[in-house]
């Protein structure tokens, strides 16, 4: 299976790709709120929500590169439409590559390996 080197090398070749979170608006203010990586993946260095209160920002998936704030879902639509056909064919190919790998490697970390 592919170790995180093998992966490194691999997302390096692919362009940028965008990540959702939401601001959810709680007790009269606006807290980020982004889906969580499963527990066993802390072990690796993932950022791992165990306890949120509910009104607190959670922990990002990713690291930021910048935010980019949409108005609607519409505008989110249209940008996520104009990033997809950013992708050559073969970058489609490497991207479907990277998330397989990906993918066998979070398994070996939740099964207790790398």
């Amino acid at each position: 299976m592919p170790g995180f080197a093998r992966l490194a090398d691999l997302a390096a070749s692919l362009p940028l790709e965008c990540h959702l979170n939401c601001d959810a608006l709680i007790g009269g203010r606006w807290v980020m709120v982004d889906a969580t990586w499963d527990p066993p993946l802390a072990r690796a260095g993932f950022p791992v929500n165990l306890k949120w209160d509910g009104c607190s920002d959670t922990l990002n998936a990713v690291k930021p590169i910048e935010k980019i704030v949409h108005d609607s879902a519409v505008e989110r639509d249209e940008y996520a439409r104009e990033m997809e056909a950013g992708y050559s064919v073969g970058g489609s190919e490497a991207y479907a590559r990277f998330v397989r790998e990906l993918n066998a490697w979070l398994e070996e970390v939740r099964a207790g390996g790398p």
